[in-house]
């Protein structure tokens, strides 16, 4: 694993995932379609992509991706595959020009089933698996368009959860691989790699020995946790979100990433890191307080078991929390001297955190007359800003915030990502607002913001704009594939790639894929 690289680009190879790619490269090359089924978190997704990427993104193949969800429906389904194919005589479209396409469908099962049981997007996928293609829904005409040298690939969950089980006579087309769950010393090899990377990653500073020796009690430690939570905290239909995979487990480790060997000197610090990225993990997904105080007490017997360590002792600021954005780490431990800036570490002096807020809520009004806040800083709103703040500045964070009216979840959204440095966009939606505004809005303050410019943004969507139920599927996209399918017209590629390309024309490192137009576009995607 490179040392300069990023958390989310982090992949431990193993067994499992090896074995996953072999079989679909070979599969995938002689044209067999492929279904992939394991439960969440087992790395379906992840090892297809990667896979993509190696084996077919050259002059020889071309991917396309989307993701089912509850909500997709047939037509778009449809517009997303025609929108990626080119027209090779009249009836007959296909790939660019001396390509084969791959076809990967992401969450196959979640399409919600209609009134007589069936799932539309199965059922044209279906469709296309026994005749070839489907009938063109732009033309009045509606002639069958046949769809050739396409080959797919599939990652769906069991049925359960949400998702659905679908029909026998579109499984009867795909050759069939089950991804076994991880057992608890595939899971530990993993993020012990995982660990090791992270110390090998801060070579200029490395931590010191007494912090390099918990690598395994701190992945073991988590691995239960992990598992306790999974057992004691079952989903219910007022705690329908209790749902819990390794993505969670994930998580804890990258977050643990964000701090550095200036922040975290002693074992006491980084056994006090560890929890409270597990509190951040799965205490704040828990709606009640007695679950909290469970998952409290759980994360004090671990301490206890694995560490030696008691929660009371080594916790003197309540509630425990780890930030950023107030400086509090002193070269050589000299508070007469300038603290560093931006370093991911306990929030000890709780004055100076609330100050902070406060003189960031003020330049916020000052900047933001129009949308002035009159807040009060209280203790759980400090936690909560905290909290939002830790989310935004993780790479691919994003946040679910839950709570009654009123209780703050944008003014003080707005300011945590103030006080992270990202601007924040949230979309007016007048009378008439309908689909065309919301693509034309995703590609203008969204998508030409954060590809073109690279501007750090928060995206901030309520529940009360989903005029329109296609709008979540949008969301769905971004979430899974940081793009939305079909929302450019070809002469908006073209300008895309051009403006990313002037961005960047002063990146030394841009000039190794400045001629590959797909690569320019992928910058722009990611």
């Amino acid at each position: 694993m490179p040392k300069d690289c990023s958390y989310t680009e982090v992949i431990v190879p193993n067994v499992d995932s090896i074995r996953i790619q072999y079989l679909l490269k070979n599969l995938l090359s002689n044209g067999k379609h492929t279904l992939i089924v394991g439960s969440t978190g087992t790395g379906k997704s992840i090892t297809i992509m990667n896979e993509l990427k190696q084996s077919f993104y050259n002059d020889e193949f071309m991917y396309l991706g989307l993701s089912f969800s509850a909500q997709t429906s047939a037509n778009q389904t449809q517009m997303i595959i025609d929108g990626g194919m080119e027209k090779k005589r009249k009836g007959f479209y296909g790939p660019a020009l001396g390509k084969e396409g791959i076809i990967f469908v992401d969450d196959l099962n979640m399409p919600l089933k209609e009134v007589y049981g069936a799932q539309p997007p199965i059922e044209l996928l279906r469709q296309w698996m026994d005749y070839g293609g489907w009938y063109d829904i732009d033309t009045p005409e509606r002639e069958f368009r046949f769809t050739q040298k396409v080959s797919f690939v599939a990652a769906m969950g069991p049925p359960g959860g949400g998702r659905n089980s679908i029909t026998n006579r579109y499984v009867r087309h795909f050759n069939i691989v089950y991804v076994e769950p991880y057992s608890d010393n595939s899971l530990n090899s993993i993020f012990c790699n995982v660990m090791e990377w992270m110390y090998r990653s801060a070579q200029k500073l490395p931590y010191g020995a007494n912090i390099e020796k918990l690598k395994e009690n701190i992945v073991m430690a988590t691995i239960n946790v992990y598992n306790d939570v999974q057992k004691k905290f079952r989903p219910t239909p007022a705690k329908s979100h209790y749902t819990f995979n390794l993505r969670d487990l994930s998580k804890v480790f990258q977050g643990m990433s964000k701090t550095n060997a200036r922040a975290v000197v002693s074992d006491d610090q980084m056994v006090k890191l560890w929890a409270h990225e597990c509190l951040r993990v799965f205490q704040d997904r828990l709606i009640s307080i007695e679950d909290r105080e469970l998952f409290k007490e759980m994360i004090s017997e671990k301490m206890t078991e694995k560490f030696k360590k008691n929660w009371d002792k080594i916790v003197q600021h309540k509630p425990l929390l780890f930030a950023s954005f107030t400086p509090l780490i002193f070269p050589e431990g000299d508070e007469t001297k300038k603290p560093y800036n931006d370093i991911y570490c306990e929030l000890t002096d709780r004055v100076k955190v609330k100050k902070v807020c406060e003189d960031s809520l003020t330049d916020f009004n000052m900047m933001y007359r129009a949308k002035k806040m009159d807040l009060v800083l209280f203790t759980d709103a400090i936690e909560h800003i905290v909290k939002i703040h830790r989310v935004i500045t993780t790479q691919l964070g994003h946040s679910l915030l839950v709570g009654v009216g009123g209780s703050g979840r944008k003014s003080l959204t707005e300011l945590a990502t103030f006080i992270a440095g990202f601007q924040i966009e949230v979309i007016e939606m007048p009378k008439g607002y309908n689909m065309v505004a919301w693509r034309e809005d995703m590609v203008k303050k969204i998508f030409l913001a954060c590809g073109v410019e690279a501007n750090p943004l928060v995206f901030l969507f309520s529940d009360s704009q989903i005029i329109n139920e296609a709008f979540l599927e949008d969301i769905n996209n971004i979430l899974n594939n940081g793009e939305i399918p079909n929302l450019y017209k070809p002469e908006d590629i073209v300008q895309i790639i051009e403006s990313v390309k002037e961005a960047n024309k002063s990146n030394p490192e841009f000039k190794e894929i400045a001629e590959d137009n797909n690569r320019v576009k992928e910058l722009f995607a990611t």
